[in-house]
């Protein structure tokens, strides 16, 4: 028997749940190359296709051909394929990217050259020991079973010495360097107790991602810098616990956040290319106990879902309630990296020409509050040589307070004790809920959660000051709900109207100052959108 490997692609569904189910002689059709150098006996590659299949694709096992090409119709024949190893899940072009003697494997590995469109495609004898080789080093399942189905000699040269691209793992002795304090508790009115702060930080409390819109120089970046600064750890090496991020308009794709593998770096040896965001987040995985904040400033200045998706996805998974269970971006040329649940994450927005808007997506995942300071205000600078604001730092083991409350807070452990203020929020909302549904812009699931996380942040934070279900229901409206309301006259004219109504009704004062803005837009322009 000559050694000839070969790959069969399938997308029929019936040969696909054989294949599971570790069938014999499983019935392979549409082929029609290559019938002439197919013996009894020979090894296949299984792989799964599909344009939008119910299955995950990818290289899925390995079967031996039990039975030669038969019912022909013109050119196209059927084999059969008894099936004896089924990975743990299916292995994919991206975690080949780190063995180079794979690369251009039809269906299977990296491509380097143009790649026919075939059902079977054979595989030289060199490049498939390498595939056996990387699958025995990635699938702890095929490993055990490799030893039924291959000969001493094959396996001796699955086991041999095939290239491989080296990629640096985090220094987790380097990276875990920050001195911890006993934690102490943190309270909102030892850093500032101006309204936009307070809002802000609880918002932060209760979920990691906040984006902070205004006017360029109302001051959305220095809040969100001052208070990771009022939080700041500092290792003996310089490194912080805070990173400030300018988002480019050439960001448009996530290897601006999570890099890039560079097969060509070192001289071909091939290394990943981290960025400072991937290092920060390695850092932060490494400190579970402190905070780390990253702000992405000027986040619009391009596309957010195009480089942030990822994130927008793996934020919803990320589960409080079980501290050992993680969360991991899966990076072609990496391999895992987690996205650690004491990553705080604040954008700031400008509104002009040169930004986009943000899509639903985007909203429903964040709190929105507006930075629009009083004329006063601003006009008082005129006058002061100084903010007279000086930038305050924590005492030892507020950074590791401020953390541990979070996590209390998103584990929901304080719910009972906020009971009766939901109880209250509750009728408020299905008020607003009605309204907008009329109108196609009801909230959901997610928004409802994040408005009782916010709720329990809101009466943790409170400090002896009594929090009323009004409050809540007002600072919440403001920045889950109306952020998503956008449209023409046509569309939220009369909704706007009976908003209105409410708020008032319901003493929902910035709410209200919020619709009554957006309603004088809409009049003037006869467009009107919440940023």
């Amino acid at each position: 028997m000559s050694e000839y490997f070969f790959t069969i692609k399938t997308k029929n569904a019936n040969a696909v749940n054989a294949v599971l189910q570790k069938q014999k002689s499983v019935e392979f059709d549409g082929l029609n190359v290559l019938a002439d150098y197919l013996e009894l006996g020979q090894i296949v590659f299984i792989v799964f296709g599909g344009d939008k299949p119910q299955w995950e694709t990818g290289l899925v096992g390995i079967g031996v051909i039990s039975k030669l090409p038969y019912d022909y119709e013109g050119r196209n024949f059927k084999v059969a394929v008894d099936i004896k190893v089924l990975f743990s899940k299916p292995i994919k072009r991206a975690d080949l990217v780190l063995y180079p003697d794979t690369y251009d494997i039809i269906g299977i590995a990296p491509i380097t050259k143009w790649e026919p469109n075939q059902a079977l495609s054979q595989v030289e004898t060199k490049k498939a020991y390498a595939l056996l080789n990387a699958i025995f080093l990635i699938d702890d399942v095929a490993r055990k079973e490799f030893e039924n189905v291959f000969s001493e000699e094959q396996l001796r040269r699955i086991k041999g010495k095939y290239r491989r691209f080296i990629i640096d793992a985090p220094c987790v002795a380097k990276n875990k360097i920050f001195t911890l304090t006993n934690p102490s508790i943190f309270k909102l009115s030892n850093f500032n107790s101006n309204p936009l702060h307070v809002c802000y930080i609880r918002s932060l409390l209760s979920k990691p991602f906040v984006i902070l819109s205004g006017n360029s120089g109302t001051g959305k970046t220095r809040i969100a810098t001052r208070f990771a600064k009022y939080l700041e750890k500092k290792n003996d090496s310089g490194m912080t616990n805070h990173l400030l991020i300018p988002v480019g308009a050439d960001w448009t794709d996530n290897t601006k956040i999570l890099g890039y593998y560079n097969p060509l770096a070192d001289n071909g040896a091939g290394k990943y290319e981290k960025t400072d965001v991937f290092r920060f987040i390695e850092r932060a995985g490494a400190n579970p106990e402190i905070p780390f904040f990253l702000i992405l400033d000027e986040m619009n200045l391009s596309h957010v879902e195009r480089y942030f998706s990822d994130f927008l996805s793996k934020m919803e998974l990320l589960n409080y309630k079980e501290s050992s269970e993680k969360v991991f971006f899966d990076i072609p040329g990496y391999g895992k990296l987690e996205l650690p649940k004491n990553l705080f994450i604040t954008g700031t927005v400008n509104i002009d020409e040169t930004t986009y808007m943000f899509s639903p997506k985007v909203l429903d995942r964040a709190n929105v509050i507006e930075f629009k300071p009083e004329m006063d205000d601003v006009l008082n600078n005129l006058l002061e040589t100084s903010s007279g604001d000086e930038e305050k730092v924590a005492e030892p083991g507020v950074a590791e307070g401020f953390m541990q409350l979070a996590n209390d807070i998103r584990s929901g452990k304080s719910q009972s004790e906020v009971q009766p203020i939901l109880n209250d929020i509750k009728p408020i909302l299905e008020s607003f809920y009605k309204e907008l549904e009329k109108c196609g812009f009801e909230f959901a699931y997610r928004s409802v959660k994040e408005i009782r996380l916010y709720a329990i942040a809101a009466y943790k934070t409170a400090e002896g000051t009594k929090t009323t279900a009004t409050e809540i229901a007002d600072i919440q409206i403001l920045q889950k709900i109306l952020p998503k309301i956008h449209g023409n006259k046509k569309q939220i004219g009369s909704l706007l109207d009976e908003l209105e109504k409410l708020c008032d009704e319901k003493s929902l004062p910035n709410s209200l100052a919020k619709i009554r803005q957006m309603k004088d837009k809409l009049s003037r322009f006869q467009y009107a959108s919440f940023i």
